[in-house]
């Protein structure tokens, strides 16, 4: 039955690209445009293998600041959509940009019409970048953008921030550096010396001055709202090729950060830092939750592409680890236990 279906979606897939076909031959013979009515996508086929089917893949997801009804998912390479009503229905809004991966966005809290859009896919490792084209700025809620990337140029922004309190003031991580305007976007200026990518930035929760952000390898620091950065090593004795960073709303005095090496034993750790991320000790590496095996047997996994960190808003005690599986810890990352694995619950690829 499945090969009698997959031959059928075969043979349909010929002939709608022949009949896409003729209609572009004709239209490079004539002057007249005709109308498309849309046909995709639609419904995939329940997947054969355990794999969760999946139809896209979402960099990053953002709430309207005063609107729970209102959701932004920012796709790789399907552009940005909006939901408002919870998700039950979504509709594009950066159909206008040009073709481009979509890695980040940030919403003006004042005015939510203003919205900047970090472009590129951060998702791959370091010889895998899908390059971006900088910066794009709307403000009229995505019916219109424009480029705004004056300093930055064409390329990968994993993350882009706007300071708490001061909405002309702007962070972006980078490719090549971290930036910042302080014009709305009109203006970039690189703030780092380490020509390296950098593939996450948080804010310290309840301060418009300290920062922090990491590449895959070392994790930094900054106390002047990214003027200057302050390098860290989270453990000396590893070499990190993958960290992500779980800041603590509810404890300010603490962040956490999760860290692949890759290799044979590829779960680097979680880590616990109480000093605003000028040292940090090792809560847990074992055993090796970014893999695939259910109970963290296996020596396996990519979490220099897929690695996700968040700590619980309301309970500074519970973290979540996301990778191939799903993972949660109630004691600060000292143990976890699974919430979801990757054959029979949410996709395989957690990106954070």
């Amino acid at each position: 039955m499945e090969k009698t279906i997959g031959r059928y979606l075969k043979e349909m897939k010929k002939l709608i690209l022949a009949t896409l076909c003729s209609l572009l031959a004709t239209f490079s013979m004539g002057q007249n445009l005709a109308n498309f009515t849309q046909v995709g996508p639609v419904k995939f086929p329940d997947n054969p293998s355990v794999q969760t089917t999946g139809m896209g893949r979402i960099s990053h997801m953002v709430y309207h600041p005063t609107d729970s009804n209102v959701l932004f998912a920012v796709s790789s390479s399907g552009g940005v959509f909006k939901t408002s009503n919870e998700g039950a229905s979504w509709r594009p809004i950066s159909d206008g940009l040009p073709p481009t991966y979509c890695a980040s966005l940030a919403i003006n809290p004042q005015n939510p019409n203003i919205m900047y859009l970090g472009t590129g896919d951060a998702n791959y490792d370091v010889n895998y970048y899908r390059g971006g084209m900088g910066v794009w700025k709307t403000v009229d809620g995505g019916n219109s953008w424009f480029q705004s990337t004056n300093g930055i140029g064409n390329k990968l922004v994993s993350y882009v921030l706007i300071t708490p309190g001061s909405t002309s003031t702007l962070i972006a991580a980078c490719s090549d550096g971290i930036y910042k305007s302080t014009n709305a976007g009109a203006t970039w200026v690189k703030k780092t010396t380490v020509n390296i990518s950098y593939r996450d930035l948080k804010y310290q929760p309840k301060s418009n001055t300290i920062l922090y952000a990491a590449s895959n390898t070392h994790f930094y620091r900054s106390y002047n709202n990214g003027d200057s950065w302050i390098q860290s090593n989270i453990n000396t004795n590893i070499t990190c090729a993958g960290i992500k960073i779980a800041v603590c709303p509810k404890d300010t005095s603490q962040l956490f950060c999760v860290v692949w090496k890759g290799g044979s034993s590829p779960f680097g750790g979680v880590y616990k830092s109480t000093n605003n991320g000028a040292s940090f000790t090792l809560q847990v590496d074992t055993p090796n939750i970014l893999g695939y095996a259910s109970d963290g047997s296996s020596m396996n996994g990519q979490g220099s592409y897929n690695l996700a960190i968040i700590s619980d808003p309301t309970d500074a005690d519970v973290l979540y680890v996301g990778a191939i599986n799903i993972w949660k810890s109630t004691n600060k990352g000292t143990s976890f236990v699974l919430k979801s694995p990757w054959a029979y619950g949410v996709h395989a690829d957690k990106h954070g």
